[in-house]
């Protein structure tokens, strides 16, 4: 991943975008795996992993993955580094021990968001454990945890400094119908709509006027996937020219990711996306793409499962006034809970377009 990505991330989303329904980033991903867990300690075991723990993102990590994964916390607020002596099997708790502060200040000082509620949330701490570019934590023998390879540093905070709860780095706003009929959607950068938004909120269709008003006004206006068929057909507009639904997919995950024009702005900046950022995928590329559309539409991709036609209706991306309209049916819904990092970087693309 390039490190510039994270200024330009910031810089374009400075602030929070707001979701219809995207599902929270969680669920279950690769079990967090560890011969002595970093996790476990003594008589703290409503944090010790057992069995087939939970891997789940921090619930802003798609507006700005790369400073998630790079993070370290400010250096105003550490007292000390400590390194992690290879084969000395140390743990969280041992480390707490040595330096005389709470475990849980640790975990949360070095791992933003990985406390919710005023508790450590050991599905995040597994996350970070697996992704963070300082870690990188293998799996211990068993497959029941992850352990320390040696040479980790933690950041050791001042006492005082950390309280436990998540970090404004940037955290999505819930909206509904009621702020679009208000107008409210001006301060907004971008609007995300989540999958089937049109199908489960009729009345969307009727705000089709506001939507474009707030697009051409300079938002950017994302459309996940809706279904379209004829016992259940949308009736009406979504984006600011005409494009149709069909049930046209590309169900292999691996399947090759060819850009039209791979110096499409929306494949440049703030990241370059390549080939490796559709590796690791997970069930798809996407679903309910378009098969027809005006041809002021852009495309991104042409992608197909094996003896079939080449599709490109994944992503149709339009300007409109002076700002930007995209319709996409790419499965960022399975991506981002997973934690691929490629879906992160083509959604923060998307959300930065001019």
């Amino acid at each position: 991943m390039q490190h510039d990505a994270r200024d330009g991330i910031e810089a374009a989303r400075r602030n929070v975008q707001a979701l219809f329904g995207l599902p929270t980033l969680g669920g279950r991903a690769q079990p967090a795996l560890g011969a002595r867990p970093v996790l476990q300690g003594g008589t703290r075991g409503e944090t010790h992993l057992r069995g087939q723990p939970e891997e789940r993102a921090p619930k802003y990590a798609f507006l700005s993955l790369e400073a998630v994964l790079d993070y370290r916390p400010p250096q105003d607020q550490i007292a000390d580094w400590h390194t992690v002596v290879p084969g000395k099997r140390e743990t969280f708790w041992s480390i707490a021990a040595e330096h005389q502060v709470p475990v849980e200040k640790i975990i949360a000082f070095n791992f933003p968001g990985s406390a919710e509620n005023g508790r450590v949330v050991p599905a995040i701490v597994n996350w970070y454990l697996r992704r963070h570019r300082g870690f990188g934590c293998s799996m211990t023998q068993d497959h029941l945890n992850r352990k320390f390879r040696g040479g980790e540093k933690i950041a050791i905070p001042l006492l005082g400094a950390v309280t436990l709860g998540e970090p404004q780095i940037g955290r999505p706003e819930p909206l509904d119908e009621e702020a679009i009929v208000a107008g409210d959607l001006g301060r907004f950068d971008a609007v995300v709509m989540g999958i089937r938004a049109y199908n489960t909120r009729p009345r969307l269709m009727a705000l089709h006027e506001p939507l474009m008003a707030y697009v051409a006004g300079g938002g950017r206006l994302v459309v996940q996937y809706n279904t379209n068929n004829r016992f259940d057909p949308l009736r009406g507009a979504i984006g600011p020219r005409p494009f149709q639904i069909s049930r046209l997919r590309v169900t292999d995950e691996t399947a090759p990711m060819v850009a039209v024009n791979p110096e499409h702005p929306a494949l440049v900046g703030p990241n370059r996306l390549g080939p490796a950022d559709f590796d690791g995928w997970v069930q798809e590329r996407g679903l309910y793409f378009a098969d027809q559309w005006d041809p002021a539409y852009e495309v991104l991709f042409a992608a197909h499962d094996p003896g079939e036609e080449p599709l490109q209706g994944g992503t149709l991306i339009s300007h409109h006034g002076e700002g930007v309209f995209v319709y996409t049916g790419l499965s960022f819904f399975r991506q981002l809970p997973a934690g691929v990092p490629g879906a992160y970087r083509l959604l923060a693309n998307l959300l930065a377009l001019e």
